[in-house]
């Protein structure tokens, strides 16, 4: 057996990890009965470790307001679900995938993070580029770096502009609240890119509408004043007024339409427990000036705590690179260059990166990595089922522990390996490398521990990056590293055995 670790171990990692083993030492002397998804060790593990965190957290509150004088009441504990992430924008096509795992996320009234103060450098400009949406009278535009930024940076951390309670296109809405801005924050919204009118059948309707009356009042307008009959000079001045307001619901709707992003993390059948007025959906002018990318280098992320819009760089960023995002999570790491174009159409988008430029030299790498990724994402979708319902034999847990590193290498090799690759390593970190730890021998397993410990470090460490120091989706990383930590200390000091030969489960 490997020497022991003599690190003492402090005390709330101590009792994570001691509920985490406690965990899988209850689930080693049950493997022949079946699971009960609802207490399963990956979803017993995490109730548990929230549990203490939230503990630990009020204790230390406790301690401010006696110090302070000052009472916090706890938030709600009923709803600590889970959901997924997104990048950008709500997708409107649907999934050919089942739902990926999700990262771990506490509910907004939990959160009582010891702040960290994240700073924003803000290097980069706007700078103009030619023919957006095919339109020569048009310009696109684009955000580029001024000066060398670090993987990890936060670029860009804003409040939205104008807000819906729905996640469609609500026009009366925005109307209402676009003329509520000042001229400045008007100009700002002209000045980001619009989708084109084919990107919805609600915009292709505008545009018919704007043409029409624009085609009506054109010969009227062409005519000198002193030409135009008293009837011609009324139903101008009756319909100018329209024309301008259709415009303007035009434009403004094509500037929604393809920069608006998700303001929560519920999917829709949940949506209804929200308080009336909740924000949806929001229009973020920064985020809206970056551009999309199959192959991006930047991670964007709403925090709902605080109200903003968060943009990390994911990579390190020359001077003068063009900062760019992905406007889709849930099928962009996984679809081929023809189903992503579809899919970016429906947004008015197109995209010219190295996965979607078919003359490009690593253009056949991207295809073969995403389209095997596909593939494996539905094989493991189809074990992880499984073992959700019962505990599974050893050879299929090494199947999924393969597929696994399989899939988070084929992530890797199309440069999406951020926080996707996090949620797939979570799988492995929660569910199947400690399922795989009880099958081995007392000498193997400290070192299959130490293998589950790097995993965590790995989701930290990404997480750090994506997210930054300040939000709960890094704390959570956080805790599950410090836990996992714990626990291999615990095995090499011989804690866990005692409490294994305790339930009289042989070590």
């Amino acid at each position: 057996m490997p020497p022991k670790i003599t690190v003492v171990t402090a005390a709330p990692e101590r009792a994570a990890a001691e509920a985490y083993i406690q965990d899988r030492i209850s689930s080693e002397g049950k493997q022949t009965e079946t699971a009960n998804p609802s207490t399963s060790p990956a979803h017993i593990s995490y109730a548990e470790r929230r549990r203490r965190y939230r503990e630990k957290k009020r204790a230390k509150n406790r301690e401010e307001e006696s110090s302070t004088g000052f009472s916090v009441t706890a938030g709600s504990e009923a709803d600590v679900s889970v959901q997924s992430l997104r990048t950008d924008t709500d997708t409107l096509a649907p999934e050919p995938l089942r739902p990926r795992p999700q990262l771990k996320k506490p509910s907004p009234q939990q959160r009582d993070i010891t702040e960290v103060k994240v700073p924003v450098l803000a290097h980069y400009e706007l700078r103009k580029l030619p023919k957006a949406n095919g339109d020569k009278e048009d310009g696109d535009q684009g955000l580029f770096a001024t000066q060398k930024l670090t993987q990890g940076t936060r670029i860009i951390s804003e409040r939205p502009l104008l807000t819906l309670t729905a996640p469609g296109d609500q026009l009366e809405d925005l109307i209402s609240q676009f003329k509520l801005l000042s001229p400045t924050d008007q100009e700002r919204v002209w000045d980001i890119r619009p989708a084109s009118p084919e990107a919805s059948s609600q915009l292709k309707y505008l545009q018919l509408l704007v043409d029409k009356l624009a085609k009506e009042i054109k010969p009227i307008v062409h005519k000198p004043l002193v030409d135009r009959t008293n009837a011609e000079q009324a139903w101008l001045v009756a319909m100018a007024p329209k024309l301008e307001h259709a415009m303007t619901v035009w434009r403004l709707a094509a500037r929604w339409h393809v920069n608006r992003c998700s303001m929560i993390d519920k999917p829709m059948h949940e949506r209804y427990r929200l308080p009336p007025g909740t924000p949806i959906t929001g229009l973020f002018i920064e985020r809206a000036r970056v551009r999309h990318s199959c192959v991006p280098n930047c991670f964007a992320s709403f925090d709902a705590s605080r109200r903003l819009m968060n943009v990390h760089v994911t990579r390190d960023i020359a001077p003068g690179e063009e900062l760019t995002l992905a406007a889709f999570a849930d099928t962009l790491y996984y679809n081929t260059a023809e189903e992503r174009a579809l899919e970016l159409e429906e947004w008015g988008l197109k995209c010219n990166c190295e996965a979607c430029d078919t003359t490009h030299p690593r253009f056949n790498v991207h295809e073969a990595a995403r389209t095997r990724a596909h593939a494996r994402v539905i094989l493991l979708n189809d074990i992880l089922t499984r073992l959700e319902t019962q505990p599974l034999p050893e050879p299929d847990l090494t199947t999924a522990h393969n597929h696994l590193l399989a899939l988070i290498r084929d992530l890797k090799t199309s440069r999406c390996d951020t926080v996707e690759s996090v949620r797939w390593r979570n799988i492995l970190v929660e569910r199947i490398l400690p399922a795989r730890a009880i099958f081995k021998s007392a000498d193997e397993k400290l070192v299959a521990w130490k293998v589950i410990l790097e995993h965590a470090k790995e989701c930290e460490r990404l997480g750090r990056l994506c997210f930054g120091e300040d939000r709960e989706e890094f704390e959570v990383l956080k805790e599950q590293r410090e836990a996992s930590e714990a626990a291999v200390r615990m095995i090499g000091d011989g804690v866990v055995e005692l409490l294994m030969q305790e339930e009289g489960v042989p070590f």
